[in-house]
């Protein structure tokens, strides 16, 4: 780490965030950070910055979908609810059917990121599976 310029370490996380981001395994990342001549030290702090980063984005955008998602949910209820009560016996009256599933849906993939994120599993592999 004493020869290591400012530009080299810049490279060193760029090249440890491609391979986090193509799935490559934490130990395996430190193992080529040590190979491009990034002492001990120095790896695990770059793997662990990328790791706490990602999680970190993966819980903002958790909430988002959580957020989101209870929004549209609540608006197709409520519309539908509106709709039910507005129309006479006998009427017919309008379920937003796109709006609730649709809510529904993003609502279970926020739970999912925000969820996994605050755990240390891998939630990647969960989210293709629901979707």
């Amino acid at each position: 780490m004493e020869n290591m310029t400012d530009q080299k370490i810049s490279e060193l996380v760029n090249y440890a965030a491609s391979l986090y981001q193509n799935h490559v395994e934490a130990e395996e990342i430190k193992a080529a950070m040590m190979r491009q001549g990034a002492d001990e030290e120095l790896a695990n702090k770059i793997v662990t910055a990328i790791i706490s980063s990602d999680k970190k984005e993966k819980r903002g955008r958790g909430k988002y979908y959580l957020i989101l998602g209870s929004i549209l949910l609540g608006a197709g209820l409520i519309n539908t609810y509106s709709s039910y009560t507005d129309a006479e016996p006998g009427e017919e009256y309008q379920i937003y059917l796109k709006l609730i599933l649709g809510g529904l849906v993003i609502l279970v993939l926020g739970l999912v990121d925000y969820v996994l994120s605050r755990k240390n599993e891998d939630f990647r592999i969960w989210r293709v599976a629901i979707i």
